[in-house]
């Protein structure tokens, strides 16, 4: 009888156990997603201000580090640099880059990692078109209570 009763009792820690350990993956999936969300529109605005040359919503939205890696120009760029281009180029709203398909990756407490599928269309940089698919990296940090852009990252998808 006792071992019954010492089953039962194991029986019932393990349930309310797993109980509790999907109620806190759920509300972490939940949280997750309304996050996501968060990103996806902060992506939005920032991808159609540099669309229209709105340097001052990037100049709020970008972290004082912020920096970008991008196939035009070639390399790594700063947010000075890129505030000076998008200055410079003035409104392109055709051109892109057009980003779907994103997805949250990673939380790490005030750092997030999300990806996108991202197209260009038009984008030339020294006679040499760089219309296309890539696939966007974006990187955001969670300042004074704001979620800002840190940084970003695109790598063409090349044709199998």
């Amino acid at each position: 009888m006792r071992r019954i009763q010492h089953m039962a009792a194991l029986a019932a820690v393990m349930a309310v156990s797993t109980l509790a350990v999907a109620q806190g993956s759920n509300n972490k999936r939940a949280t997750n997603v309304n996050l996501e969300k968060q990103l996806w529109q902060i992506e939005q605005e920032w991808l159609a201000s540099a669309r229209n040359a709105n340097a001052d919503f990037l100049r709020q939205t970008w972290t004082d580090q912020f920096l970008e890696v991008s196939p035009w120009p070639p390399g790594v760029m700063k947010k000075a640099q890129l505030l000076g281009r998008v200055a410079k180029r003035g409104p392109a709203p055709t051109k892109g880059p057009f980003p779907s398909d994103f997805k949250l990756r990673a939380v790490y407490g005030n750092f997030a990692i999300a990806t996108d599928h991202t197209t260009v269309r038009g984008r030339v940089y020294k006679g040499r078109d760089y219309s296309g698919e890539y696939r966007g990296v974006r990187f955001f940090v969670k300042q004074n209570g704001k979620w800002m852009i840190a940084g970003s990252a695109l790598v063409p998808i090349q044709a199998p």
